[in-house]
């Protein structure tokens, strides 16, 4: 106890091959991770152009029931990221599980903007998987939750974002933004661990 969590993320590589002239840029950290956890090669081009977001954490201080159900439970990210200013549930929502919805007030270069997010896939402890959707951007958001060799628990997280119609056409000049969105939520998680939120 009183460890931080670790990050376990490998180093990216410093001389990324080019991309075909023709794709939408697409910021990358690793291939696409299938349901079965597979990396494949994914497609670039099109509306397949979009931003992901992955990072594997060491959790010694909760359980891997504990880490599922804090993140899963949706209404808890407002306390942990950064770039969300409120998520409560939907009215009418179920309070958990498939079907859920969750209605989030989120956080970009300044501005705010309202997006909706929805439970799709729902596997206590295991994994849960959430689709959300703004005016400009879709967001397709994988946590998986293992319990670890050594103690507590493995979080992978995985988001996919992809801007809409024509915003998407200018993924490239916001990529590195949407990194750090997604190294700001991250950093959030583990200081909320650290810090037992989730016991709280």
């Amino acid at each position: 106890h009183g460890q931080r969590a670790r990050c376990l993320t490998p180093p990216l590589d410093q001389n990324p091959a080019p991309l075909p002239a023709p794709c939408v840029y697409r910021a990358r950290r690793v291939p696409p991770v299938t349901r079965s956890g597979e990396r494949g090669a994914g497609r670039c081009c099109g509306a397949a152009a979009m931003v992901r977001l992955y990072k594997e954490l060491h959790v010694p201080d909760a359980t891997q029931a504990e880490a599922f159900e804090f993140l899963a439970k949706f209404e808890n990210i407002e306390r942990w990221d950064p770039g969300v200013k409120s998520s409560k549930l939907a009215p009418g929502s179920a309070a958990s599980g498939i079907g859920a919805v969750y209605d989030l007030v989120t956080l970009f270069k300044g501005s705010e903007s309202a997006m909706k997010y929805e439970v799709t896939e729902y596997s206590p402890p295991r994994h849960v998987r959430l689709k959300g959707e703004g005016d400009s951007v879709l967001a397709d958001d994988l946590i998986e939750v293992d319990a670890h060799p050594s103690g507590g628990a493995k979080v992978a997280y995985t988001a996919d974002i992809k801007l809409k119609w024509p915003l998407k056409l200018f993924t490239w000049f916001v990529a590195s933004d949407i990194r750090k969105l997604g190294d700001d939520a991250i950093a959030g998680m583990e200081r909320a661990f650290a810090e037992g939120k989730h016991k709280k």
